[in-house]
């Protein structure tokens, strides 16, 4: 048997009464595991995007590794109490479950995410803006990041180039954004956490900033996001 730390980004049901758990774990980096097999047809509810102890038997084969216990490390946690807090710690698991899913163990990564659920769970402000922010500067520590120090008001992001340019200097097809989205990105990865619910935006607005960042990473890390499970989180928190 063995034990990591991790945090539990995505469980999905599989057959009757087995559910797969994605984490992101301190020890081993991103890992999958699947629940035994028990006759109740109960599942057991996992609270996404809490960091938990994890007792697993390993797989030595890879794949699939055996879960057999896991125990948040904040019992005290408030994160899912709140319904809006709890879609937006949903969000933040799809699109990491996407993104982490080739990453080794790295402390400093991990730290970061840690950090960023402990802002989730206090923070009492806007939790669109924490979003971008945490998805804007989380591509620093996976080390491609967008060239902010190109930035300049009026100036577009280049998804392909990860840097600002000016208007008119770019080929036809490639992906840029608009110089208001370009803006917001920018001040969203240089902007002091303690200002950040200062920048009022709508949800189309986030939709459109969070989506210009997902092209980034995709474009950059060869990774595909799960659009529909993203769409539908969506659709329930602007509901």
């Amino acid at each position: 048997m063995d034990i990591v730390e991790g945090i539990l980004l995505k469980s999905v049901p599989y057959g009757e009464n087995q559910t797969i758990v994605n984490l992101f774990t301190k020890q081993e980096g991103f890992m999958v595991m699947i629940t035994p097999l028990h006759k109740s047809r109960r599942r057991i509810p996992y609270s996404v995007m809490q960091e938990c102890e994890v007792e697993y038997v390993k797989n030595d084969r890879g794949g699939l590794h055996r879960l057999m216990a896991i125990t948040p490390l904040d019992k005290a946690s408030g994160l899912h109490l709140d319904v809006e807090r709890g879609g937006y710690a949903q969000l933040w698991g799809s699109l990491l479950a996407s993104l982490l899913r080739d990453q080794g163990a790295d402390s400093a990564l991990y730290g970061y995410v840690v950090r960023a659920v402990e802002l989730l769970e206090s923070y009492d402000g806007e939790y669109m803006n924490l979003t971008l922010l945490f998805m804007g500067r989380l591509a620093t520590f996976l080390g491609v990041k967008p060239n902010i120090e190109s930035y300049k008001r009026g100036r577009v992001f280049h998804i392909g180039r990860g840097e600002f340019i000016d208007t008119g200097t770019f080929a036809a097809g490639e992906l840029v954004s608009g110089p208001n989205v370009a803006e917001a990105i920018y001040r969203f990865m240089t902007m002091e956490i303690e200002r950040v619910g200062t920048l009022k935006i709508n949800f189309k607005s986030f939709e459109i900033v969070l989506e210009t960042l997902l092209l980034f990473y995709e474009h950059h890390f060869a990774v595909k996001f799960d659009k529909t499970a993203i769409a539908i989180i969506k659709e329930i928190l602007n509901g």
